[in-house]
C-alpha cells in the first residue's frame, strides 16, 4: 500500500529521488524528495536517506535508521521493525507468520474454529461427532443429531430417525428402494407366522411390488413386480392377494408357482382385502367409476361373479378385519365399527358408534381394537378403542394421533404421531397403563405375531420393513 509501480519497480513518489512525485522525475544533485516535491531540505520530522525524506519511527525501508530494511512479513512502529501476523485465508490453527497460531479460519465441513482448533458441536455439525469428525449421524455405527457424541447402536438396534434419536430397539429386516408411506401399504403376516409380506412403492405407482420377509430371519425375496398401483395385500396357505386402484381388480397370485389371474375386475377404487383360508376373499369397491355407491364385496377363491355383502356409506377407504365368524369393516365415512357375520355363530351389528371418523380395524385372537384419529391436523384427541368379540367397547388410550392398529389376545398395538416424528405404543384390551414400545420413529402400518410386531417405514434414514419385541 502507497506505493507504485514504475519501469515494473514499486517505488514511494513522496521519498523517491528518482520518482518524486511522479514517475521518473529526478530530483538535481543536492535536493530531496519531500513529500513528493524536490527540495533543498526535508520538512520536520523527517530524515535525509540518500535523498529521500522518511520517517525512521514508520517507514519499513528505513527503520529506525537509514540503513535498515524491515522484512516483508513486518511493519516499522516505534523505529523498531516488529513482526505482524496475518491469517488471510489460513486455516483454522495455522501459523500466523510470527510464530503464533490462527484464532479463526476454515475448517473440514461439520466443524467450526474455536480458539484457534476445529471443533464438532452443536454449532457445527446436524449430525454426531466422532474423533472430532462430523458424522451423518445415520448409520448404526455412528448414531445421533445436533453435535453430540456418536453412539454406536447394537446388532439388534437401528438409528432413530429424528433429531437427537438414540439407537432405538429395532431391527431393519428388509430395505427397500422407494419410500413407505401412509397410504394403504398393507403389511401382513401369513397363516402359519412364517414370513411377512408388505407393499413397495419401488418409487413408482406403475411398477410397485410385494415383497416377502422371512420372520425367522433372512433375505427377503420380491415375490410380485409391476404392479399397477396396488393398495392393500392378504395372504393365505395357498395365494398372495392384492387390489389394483388403477386397474380396478383383484388379483389373485399362487404361492407355489406365482401364476397370476384376475378374480374380480370393474372393481372402482378398491381398497383393504382379507381372505378367509382358501375359501373366500373380501374387499371394499365402488361398482362405478362415480364411486357413487360402494360396497363390501365377496367371492370364492375358486372363482364366480363377486357378491355386495355390506353397503358402504360415505367412503373413507374402508378398513377390514377378518376374525371368524364374523368380517370386521370401520371407515372415516361409516363413521362406527361393523361386525358382518360371515360364518355360522357370527354377528351383524354395529360395535361402536363414537360419531366421528375411524380409519383402521384390527381383528385376532378374540380380540378387535381400532382407532378415532384426532379432529384435527396437528390435534392428540385421537382414540384407541377395542373389546373382545361379543364385548363393550373400551377406551384403551386417549390423548392420541394415531393412524395404524394390531391386536392380540393381550394387547393393542399402534402408531401414533409423537411431535416430529412417530411412536409406538402397547396397552391392554382389557384396560390398563399404556407402555412406549419405540418413538424415534418415521412409521405406518403395523402387524404382529407371537413374538413380534412389525412395522412399515423408517426407523432410521433408509426405508422398509422393521421389528421391534413385543
Amino acid at each position: 500500500p502507497g506505493l507504485t509501480s514504475c519501469s515494473a519497480v514499486c517505488v514511494d513518489l513522496t521519498t523517491d529521488p528518482r520518482n518524486c512525485g511522479t514517475c521518473d522525475r529526478r530530483c538535481a544533485a543536492g535536493e530531496v524528495c519531500n513529500e513528493g516535491t524536490c527540495q533543498a531540505a526535508c520538512g520536520p520530522g523527517l530524515e535525509n536517506c540518500s535523498g529521500a525524506c522518511v520517517d525512521l519511527a514508520s517507514d519499513e525501508l528505513h527503520c529506525g535508521d537509514c540503513a535498515v530494511r524491515c522484512a516483508g512479513n513486518e511493519q516499522c512502529r516505534s523505529g523498531a521493525c516488529a513482526c505482524v501476523p496475518d491469517c488471510t485465508g489460513r486455516s483454522c490453527g495455522a501459523s500466523d507468520g510470527c510464530g503464533g497460531t490462527c484464532m479463526t479460519g476454515s475448517c473440514g465441513s461439520g466443524l467450526r474454529c474455536v480458539s484457534g482448533s476445529c471443533v464438532c458441536d452443536g454449532t457445527s455439525c446436524g449430525g454426531c461427532c466422532s474423533g472430532g469428525q462430523c458424522q451423518s449421524g445415520t448409520t448404526n455405527s455412528a448414531c445421533g443429531r445436533g453435535g453430540a457424541a456418536c453412539t454406536v447402536c447394537a446388532p439388534s438396534q437401528t438409528c432413530g430417525s429424528s433429531s437427537g434419536a438414540p439407537c432405538i430397539n429395532a431391527t431393519l429386516l428388509q430395505s427397500t428402494n422407494g419410500g413407505i408411506s401412509s397410504g394403504g401399504h398393507r403389511i401382513v403376516v401369513d397363516p402359519l407366522g412364517q414370513n411377512v409380506y408388505f407393499l413397495d412403492q419401488n418409487n413408482s405407482t406403475t411398477n410397485m411390488r410385494i415383497w416377502r420377509v422371512p420372520t425367522s430371519g433372512g433375505a427377503g425375496q420380491v415375490v410380485a413386480s409391476g404392479l399397477n398401483w396396488p393398495v392393500s395385500i392378504a395372504v393365505d396357505s395357498q395365494n398372495l392377494y392384492w387390489t389394483s386402484i388403477a386397474d380396478s381388480t383383484v388379483v389373485a397370485q399362487s404361492l407355489s408357482t406365482a401364476t397370476r389371474r384376475v378374480l374380480a375386475s370393474g372393481q372402482y377404487f378398491p381398497m383393504d382385502i382379507v381372505v378367509r383360508d382358501s375359501t373366500t376373499v373380501y374387499w371394499s369397491a365402488c361398482d362405478t367409476s362415480s364411486a357413487t355407491q360402494c360396497y363390501v364385496w365377496s367371492l370364492p377363491v375358486s372363482g364366480g361373479a363377486p357378491g355386495s355383502l355390506y353397503t358402504l356409506t360415505g367412503g373413507g377407504n374402508p378398513s377390514l378385519a377378518l376374525l371368524l365368524p364374523n368380517l370386521y369393516v370401520a371407515s372415516a365415512g361409516l363413521r362406527r365399527v361393523v361386525s358382518i357375520a360371515v360364518a355360522p355363530g357370527g354377528s351383524s351389528t354395529t360395535v361402536d358408534n363414537p360419531g366421528r371418523y375411524i380409519n383402521h380395524v384390527d381383528a385376532r385372537s378374540g380380540r378387535v381394537a381400532w382407532i378415532v384419529p384426532p379432529s384435527a391436523t396437528g390435534a392428540f384427541d385421537g382414540l384407541v378403542k377395542g373389546t373382545s368379540v361379543g364385548g363393550t367397547p373400551l377406551v384403551i388410550a386417549s390423548g392420541q394421533a394415531p393412524y395404524s392398529v394390531a391386536v392380540d389376545a393381550a394387547n393393542a398395538y399402534w402408531i401414533t404421531d409423537s411431535g416430529n416424528s412417530q411412536a409406538l405404543y402397547k396397552a391392554p384390551v382389557g384396560g390398563g397403563s399404556s407402555t412406549l414400545l419405540l418413538d424415534n420413529l418415521r412409521a405406518y402400518n403395523i402387524a404382529v405375531d407371537a413374538n413380534y410386531v412389525y412395522f412399515l417405514g423408517g426407523a432410521g434414514w433408509g426405508n422398509g420393513l422393521f421389528r421391534t419385541p413385543k
